[in-house]
């Protein structure tokens, strides 16, 4: 059975299991960052820097992330 990437967690101080998390769904879902930025309405400049662990989404983008990536948020 192979599981997909787990959801991030409060006890990562660096993002960087959130960045591979987003990063893994989005190639899951066949999505380019060109086309997911688009989706996300931010830039791509914005979603490659949370992909690459230099910054971390508002609350209001983690809310948009799950509904493009079809999962409900965790909080």
């Amino acid at each position: 059975m192979t599981r997909g990437p787990t959801a991030p967690t409060a006890t990562d101080p660096d993002g960087v299991e959130f960045a591979r998390w987003l990063a893994d769904s989005l190639a899951r879902m066949g999505l380019t960052q060109t086309q997911a930025a688009a989706r996300l309405g931010v830039s791509f400049r914005t979603l490659n820097r949370w992909i690459r662990g230099q910054s971390e989404p508002t609350l209001t983008h983690l809310r948009r992330i799950c509904e493009v990536l079809g999962r409900p948020p965790v909080c």
